[in-house]
């Protein structure tokens, strides 16, 4: 199908949403992914019958797409369809356990369990998905301009929600970060994201897995074996595994769970997983119980998730964790945590992100620290990404730049910090600080750990500037200040009890 006609369906699908009182995107496409979802899963599941003769169908029969959705004249609407999916469809599909050759039913239980139908609708319902069923999935170019499309909707989505889109990460930050780690396929490697959001780390591995798979049958174990993930909210988790499936990955591994529930006590101790990558969210608050489930207690959540990285890490794992700067500099919990990292990991590498990397969802300094697990850290380098030239605003005589909504990051912003791994070296972003150097011993003979090394060849040149163009920095300045003193309070509110 063409791209034209895939955007007229979900436009009418959001169209027929606002007609029932659904009329942000952030709540649309929730609204109409699941049926989309249950509408590939079935496409799916007819390919892979053709392919396996011991294929085994994931859904029983009257749930299946054919039994209740394209049923032509005799479909069921109003009020009985929307019994059927609140009273039957989907208390049946969550309760459905995994067997062998039918894994696929693990995530359909995973999400529809926590999952919320909110058209009220029984006719608009039915509405939806007759506009879902228009979608021809046999035609050749349908998934690839589908994919776009979703994608589109997707970087709306989070371009609308602003600072609650933490869900999301930009692919090129992504693509960056694997290109870093590079996942082995061969080498049975497993990537693991204890947050996967709507699924970027997951894709970005397996695009590049893939050019490692052999036979059928690896590729099939590289889809379900190799990837796995979990995100605790329902709506976000929905998505990415539709997102997932529209990349190619037909049975994704992934749980709606929250990854912090698990006490870090009964994770093996030697580890599950090659490889971890992560940007979990850090100013979500988490409850108290939670934040016993780690050796270290804490309630921030941001030190919590890389704790349970390096947990769920093998001996010579490879992780990749997004963090604030507020774990960097913070003291008491945070010094235990960064210790217990530099001793039982090598920390070989800090990049320092542009702070409006994630704008519109926060304007925080964040970093990306990779670290291998089995070796103590003796030395960290450092590199402070600049922002591209090609954030200039021609218009202006001040080159203030900064990605945003209409100048996202883009795949060539890492061009250069990809260069520099290679054979990483001394310039005027990157440099190269020795443990000890990182480390103070308190009055109280507690070690402090500060990672929060600002770049020594940073001088900012002097600049003339307006008096509009002056007031318009000091604003701007104040901003950054009040975002990083939220940061601060944050870490005292959870690490400091009232």
């Amino acid at each position: 199908m063409e791209k034209s006609q895939l955007q007229e369906i979900i436009k009418n699908c959001k169209s027929i949403l606002a007609t029932d009182q659904i009329k942000e995107l952030q709540n649309q496409i929730p609204q109409y992914s699941w049926i989309l979802f249950l509408k590939l899963f079935d496409y799916y599941e007819k390919e892979r019958g053709l392919l396996d003769k011991n294929f085994v169908t994931g859904i029983p029969e009257k749930f299946r797409w054919v039994d209740w959705a394209d049923t032509g004249d005799n479909s069921i609407t109003g009020d009985a369809l929307s019994k059927f999916i609140q009273f039957e469809l989907f208390p049946t599909l969550s309760e459905l356990s995994p067997q062998k050759g039918a894994e696929s039913r693990q995530v359909l239980a995973s999400t529809f369990s926590n999952f919320k139908q909110k058209v009220a609708s029984g006719t608009n319902l039915r509405l939806i998905v007759d506009e879902i069923n228009k979608i021809k999935l046999n035609e050749p170019d349908t998934i690839p301009n589908l994919r776009d499309i979703y994608t589109e909707e997707l970087v709306q989505w989070a371009n609308d929600a602003e600072k609650t889109a933490y869900f999301f990460t930009p692919r090129a930050i992504c693509k960056f970060i694997v290109s870093v780690i590079k996942p082995n396929f061969k080498n049975n490697e497993k990537v693991f994201d204890p947050a996967s959001g709507l699924g970027g780390f997951l894709l970005e591995s397996y695009n590049y897995m893939k050019g490692d798979v052999g036979p059928i049958e690896d590729l099939k174990k590289l889809r379900y074996e190799s990837l796995i993930g979990q995100d605790k909210n329902p709506e976000f988790f929905l998505c990415g595994v539709v997102n997932m499936m529209l990349n190619g990955i037909d049975t994704p591994n992934m749980f709606n769970i929250n990854s912090l529930v698990r006490p870090t006590k009964e994770i093996l101790p030697e580890g599950e997983y090659e490889i971890v990558m992560s940007n979990p969210d850090y100013n979500e608050k988490e409850s108290k119980s939670i934040a016993k489930n780690n050796d270290i207690e804490t309630g921030n959540s941001a030190l919590h998730f890389l704790l349970l990285a390096m947990e769920e890490l093998k001996d010579q794992g490879r992780g990749a964790v997004i963090l604030p700067n507020g774990p960097l500099f913070g003291r008491k919990k945070a010094d235990v945590v960064k210790n217990k990292l530099l001793d039982g990991f090598n920390l070989h590498t800090i990049i320092r992100l542009p702070s409006s990397i994630f704008k519109p969802r926060t304007s925080i300094d964040t970093n990306i620290l990779f670290f291998e697990k089995g070796t103590p850290t003796k030395e960290i380098w450092f590199y402070d990404m600049p922002l591209p030239q090609r954030l200039e605003d021609e218009h202006k005589k001040k080159k203030n730049l900064s990605f945003s909504k209409k100048k996202p990051v883009l795949d060539e912003d890492f061009t250069d910090v990809l260069k520099w791994f290679d054979k990483k070296e001394d310039n005027k972003y990157a440099w190269k600080v020795s443990v000890e150097d990182l480390r103070t011993t308190n009055d109280k003979g507690e070690i402090e750990v500060n990672l929060d090394i600002k770049n020594p060849n940073d001088v900012e040149p002097t600049i003339d500037l307006s008096p509009h163009e002056l007031i318009q920095q000091i604003i701007s300045d104040e901003k950054k200040t009040l975002s990083l003193l939220e940061d601060v309070e944050n870490l005292i509110n959870t690490e400091i009890p009232k």
